[in-house]
């Protein structure tokens, strides 16, 4: 921080998957108080759809502090077909069925400093400032994702043979 002034000029993911256990931590110049929002996701994509969307791990909000340490979580195949299940059922019942879905080989891992943030980063961040800071409109943030490599191992409905 200079003056008024809050500088982001680095926001790295570090991020790692051994068997079903993610590793996870975050590398910046943000101060530890700063709120981020956390993701682990998986997409997919309904036959005929231009996008994709994702069904998470999952998802927490904390601080910048909480997560500079490495994290481990497990990532639970079975859980997150049955949540891919539960919104096919939905979407049956709104006669907008799905039979079959793409689905990534990627787990996405995305990190977002958001918009609002106490002081001293001022109304919709305007005091936040560098390279890894984006500007939407008035507001300012940082988010940054990547995407680690890691099929669903069993082959099944959705899984080419």
């Amino acid at each position: 921080m200079s003056g008024n002034q809050i500088l982001a000029d680095r926001f790295a993911i570090r991020a790692s998957i051994q068997g079903d256990r993610l590793t996870v931590a975050l590398d910046t110049d943000l101060g530890d108080s700063t709120v981020v929002y956390v993701d682990v996701s998986r997409f997919y994509r309904p036959p005929g759809h231009h996008a994709a969307y994702p069904v998470n791990y999952f998802s927490e909000s904390g601080t910048v502090g909480d997560w500079r340490r490495p994290r481990v979580f497990q990532l639970d195949e079975e859980l997150w077909r049955r949540e891919l299940a539960s919104r096919r059922t939905v979407l049956a019942v709104l006669e907008r069925p799905i039979a079959e879905t793409f689905i990534s080989d990627d787990v996405v891992v995305r990190f977002l400093a958001p918009p609002y943030q106490p002081p001293p980063f001022a109304a919709r961040n305007a005091n936040l400032q560098g390279k890894a800071v984006e500007v939407e409109r008035d507001a300012r943030y940082v988010s940054k994702s990547i995407a680690i490599r890691h099929p669903i191992e069993s082959a099944g409905p959705d899984r080419p043979q």
